[in-house]
């Protein structure tokens, strides 16, 4: 089923159901996160960072004829084992010329409460990782266009849909705790989310400086 982001609600079309199911990909990603952080792994350590924080800013897009929207957010991970994280983000949403009308605007959030795996230790200096989740999308439509009589007409809608992410991303730190990490991700398997984040790891063992 495509997920009807981001041209959700056009002028003459009714809005879509507000829930979707998880595409089977999903959990497909979800056993493969399992295997890849069981006990079997051997990648639990004591010693590691379990904070971050992060700052995002990109776009969300679709296919061609669809809307583009800034997006802008924030996120907070703590490692729960290993290499895996819990990570929950919020993303704003803008569009300011929905659907090509004059004055016509978009806005919204994304809620996701994620999990990540890290494919290296997170020590390394570049650690490319995972992020698998499902989330809600809010947007609220504004519609500003003419009748026959040449009047201008307002016309608002409120639309919320579940979604899953599937995100991969690449982090390299410029100094021992502020990395910069870009992503790119499939949001509802419609839709694209490129972003690029600068974190702070505040826990994070300082590097060890490299010998003979």
């Amino acid at each position: 089923m495509r997920l009807p982001i981001p041209s959700m609600a056009r002028r003459d079309r009714q809005a879509p159901p507000s829930a979707v199911s998880a595409p089977r990909p999903v959990f497909v990603m979800v056993l493969l996160v399992a295997t890849l952080v069981g006990p079997n792994a051997g990648w639990a350590q004591s010693d590691r960072a379990t904070r971050e924080f992060g700052f995002l800013v990109g776009s969300l897009f679709g296919e061609p004829s669809d809307e583009t929207y800034l997006a802008v957010g924030a996120s907070y991970s703590h490692h729960v084992y290993g290499r895996m994280r819990f990570r929950p983000e919020f993303i704003y949403l803008y569009d300011n010329d929905y659907d090509n009308g004059q004055g016509s605007t978009s806005h919204g959030f994304i809620a996701l409460p994620n999990l990540a795996v890290d494919f290296r230790d997170p020590q390394k200096p570049f650690v490319p990782n995972s992020t698998i989740g499902m989330g809600a999308i809010h947007l609220r439509h504004r519609f500003v266009d003419r009748d026959s009589n040449g009047r201008t007409v307002t016309r608002r809608s409120t639309q919320t849909v579940a979604a899953p992410l599937i995100r991969f991303s690449f982090r390299f730190f410029v100094t021992d705790r502020v990395y910069l990490e870009p992503a790119l991700g499939v949001l509802g398997f419609s839709a694209a989310l490129m972003s690029i984040e600068a974190g702070y790891v505040p826990d994070r063992l300082p590097t060890a400086p490299t010998g003979k």
